[in-house]
């Protein structure tokens, strides 16, 4: 029986090395030929992408890369209310996202800056999938709000920081709906994220790394054996 590996569920960086982690890794457009079977990926048009065009070349690529079973996940994607591009547009790429994300049953990972009301109402209005708040470092209420909806939050390098709202609502955060990353951060590995959670947590770290391995075969419904 394949014991729990630590899941890296958002990330920039190439975990190919360790063989202690299973990452989700970011495929930016520039090398997405490149992708490799062997590993595993997330493809998205994030909100800061989209004044650069070509989006139905990007959602092209995400339509053939989601149907040849390339990436295990779409995104990062999202809404953001702090940057210029127009909120009406960046809403109506996030809903064609949401569209393929449903069509080929695979997780979302959201980017979200200001806009946690427009998130839970468009979560009403797709209510299926597994939605993935990456970066996540609100408070108690806005992350009751979120689990609520049946969404997921990953938690980052903010654990460190004591004076941020993260790290003092996390012990109020279900772990059946927690995830953790690194994004694009080398500051901390996965495993220190890992260890600063189950202080705050006041759990065994062996504990949580297990129930986060179980979050992620359910949320991205991998053939792996639960250990």
């Amino acid at each position: 029986m394949l014991s729990a590996k630590y899941i890296d569920v958002h990330t920039h960086q190439n975990h190919t090395t360790d063989q202690s982690i299973i990452a989700i890794q970011n495929a930016e457009s520039s090398f997405i030929s490149s992708i490799s079977s062997s590993l595993y990926y997330s493809y998205g048009i994030h909100p800061w992408r989209i004044l650069d065009g070509h989006i139905d070349e990007k959602l092209n690529h995400l339509y053939t890369l989601a149907s040849q079973n390339q990436i295990v996940a779409i995104g990062e994607c999202g809404l953001d209310k702090a940057i210029d591009t127009p909120f009406e547009v960046q809403q109506q790429v996030f809903q064609q996202q949401i569209n393929l994300s449903k069509t080929f049953k695979l997780p979302l990972i959201i980017h979200c800056v200001r806009a946690y009301s427009e998130i839970l109402a468009l979560r009403k209005k797709f209510p299926e999938g597994c939605w993935i708040i990456h970066g996540f470092e609100g408070n108690e209420t806005l992350a009751k709000q979120l689990i609520s909806k049946n969404m997921h939050l990953s938690i980052g390098s903010a654990l460190f920081n004591p004076k941020s709202k993260i790290s003092r609502s996390i012990e109020h955060i279900s772990i059946l709906r927690l995830f953790f990353e690194t994004d694009d951060r080398n500051i901390y590995s996965i495993q220190e994220i890992y260890e600063q959670a189950s202080k705050l947590l006041g759990l065994n770290s062996d504990d949580l790394k297990v129930q986060i391995f179980r979050n992620f075969v359910a949320c991205f419904q991998m053939q792996i054996n639960d250990p």
